[in-house]
């Protein structure tokens, strides 16, 4: 797992961030073995992580965490419940009709769902998110249309001011959301200008879609982006008769469970 030449900082450091997330703790001397990066070098990347709340170290210990006022990164949650978000992407997929314009966000269920709807037939893709800029690229039958504003290395996407007057520019047929927590009927996130962000989408779309693992119901993060009933429809691997679900299903909100 040596570093690259070509390999950018924020690159460097998300790989950094997967590793010890994926190992829970390690030592500074293993990390720089693994990593082959300089032992300088290496303490800037394990000092700017922790300052983002993402790592804490003690006494030549690194270990991760994971909290209400932090995101795990992009490339460690692209590897995690990949059965019950390839189930969830398969039946969102189906939501999204010939022709549509469909919001992505950044979350790792949102990109299956992509990644599960494309070759089909064309669709425009609206994103804050840079996964879905990257798996368009062999896709040139679809449409992109980015959404710009201040980068978040970690999460992988656009956030901030400007990318919530980018989105308050368009409507689209479809925009599907994740959530890093659901917590008594509220969607939550860690970082307050991604819940801003989020909080805007369903009122962008003529249907929105919250698709989430059940896992999300146990987890809690400190802002709030809205009530589950602020969307259209519902795909999750959780059971439909869930208590979880009773007030989505009571205001109306179309549950879809792949349970």
């Amino acid at each position: 797992m040596s570093s690259s030449s070509t390999e950018t900082k924020g690159e460097r450091q998300d790989r950094l961030a997967t590793l010890i997330f994926t190992l829970g703790n390690a030592r500074v001397e293993e990390l720089q073995r693994v990593t082959g990066t300089s032992s300088m070098t290496l303490y800037r990347d394990l000092a700017d992580l922790e300052a983002q709340q993402v790592i804490v170290r003690s006494r030549g210990h690194v270990s991760a965490i994971a909290t209400s006022l932090s995101e795990t990164p992009f490339s460690f949650r692209l590897g995690q419940e990949t059965a019950a978000k390839d189930a969830i992407a398969e039946a969102a997929a189906r939501l999204i009709g010939r022709g549509d314009s469909v919001f992505v966000d950044d979350s790792t269920t949102a990109y299956a769902i992509l990644t599960a709807r494309l070759g089909r037939d064309p669709i425009t893709v609206v994103t804050n998110a840079a996964a879905p800029i990257r798996l368009l690229e062999d896709h040139p039958e679809c449409e992109l249309i980015m959404i710009g504003g201040r980068y978040r290395r970690q999460i992988q996407a656009f956030y901030g001011p400007g990318a919530v007057e980018d989105l308050s520019r368009v409507h689209v047929d479809v925009a599907i959301l994740g959530a890093a927590a659901i917590q008594d009927g509220t969607i939550r996130h860690p970082y307050e200008d991604v819940a801003d962000f989020k909080r805007t989408v369903p009122a962008r779309a003529t249907r929105s879609i919250l698709a989430v693992t059940a896992a999300k119901f146990s987890r809690s993060a400190l802002h709030r982006v809205g009530p589950v009933t602020d969307v259209d429809v519902i795909v999750t691997d959780l059971p439909a008769d869930d208590d979880q679900l009773a007030d989505a299903v009571e205001h109306g909100v179309q549950v879809i469970s792949t349970s």
